[in-house]
């Protein structure tokens, strides 16, 4: 208990490089569309602009909704406003490098769909 694991660092990027499929430079704090991405509009990217963040915000709030933390239902807030405004922040970023998006965020709703 309370042991610390530390994977090798190569082996764990060398993966991930492959399995992103072309977002490369798109995971992180500020994530920013590579020269060489392509717009993902099929599979989760169907139904919302932002399938991870929207995840997000439900896992913290089945999260506090199960341990009753009042807390927990205020971080979830914060969350929901922090993650709203980083879209935000990317998706004029990716309005930028692919003409379509526009088209695409018409048709798309940010996290919730049919809702936002």
């Amino acid at each position: 208990m309370g042991r610390l694991v530390v994977l090798q660092r190569r082996p764990v990027e060398g993966r991930t490089a492959r399995s992103n499929g072309g977002l490369r430079g798109g995971h992180g704090a500020f994530p920013r569309p590579s020269r060489d991405a392509v717009l993902v509009d099929r599979g989760a990217y169907r139904r919302v602009r932002h399938p991870i963040y929207a995840g997000l915000v439900l896992l913290a709030l089945g999260w506090s909704l199960a341990r009753g933390s009042a807390v927990g239902l205020g971080l979830v807030v914060v969350l929901a406003v922090f993650l709203d405004l980083k879209a935000r922040r990317e998706e004029a970023l990716l309005t930028a490098a692919f003409p379509g998006y526009g088209q695409y965020r018409d048709r798309t709703r940010r996290f919730i769909p049919g809702l936002y």
